[in-house]
């Protein structure tokens, strides 16, 4: 089975300048737990509502109502392509399973532009 035949269509990504709250307003509205982070059309990262709890909230200092998407977000995504298998790549993590829980994964085409 292939990455496409799985994936979600219509994903859209935002700015890293988008404000923290207007990233959690999304995830409520839309009932998702992450969101890509895209800038010059290239995914540069993602956010997860555990990136805004641990590297947000939780931390020293934090502003709430100033932070924004690249105060919170994890760098150094890892890709698949359309066309990818599921079953993985054994050097993109583990011995061609998933990834381990906390890596985090977004399909993109071969330029890292994300088509779903």
């Amino acid at each position: 089975m292939k990455v496409k035949d799985v994936m979600h269509k219509g994903v859209d990504w935002v700015s890293p300048d988008t404000p923290v709250t207007e990233l959690a307003k999304l995830m409520r509205e839309h009932d998702i737990g992450c969101i890509p982070i895209g800038e010059n059309d290239r995914l540069i990262g993602m956010v997860t509502d555990r990136d805004i709890v641990c590297k947000g909230l939780a931390s020293n200092n934090f502003n709430a109502g100033r932070a924004t998407a690249r105060d919170v977000m994890t760098e150094g995504i890892h890709c698949c392509r359309e066309d990818d298998d599921l079953a993985g790549d054994p050097s993109h993590g583990d011995a061609g399973g998933p990834k381990a829980a906390g890596d985090q994964q977004e399909q993109a085409d071969g330029r890292h532009r994300q088509p779903g």
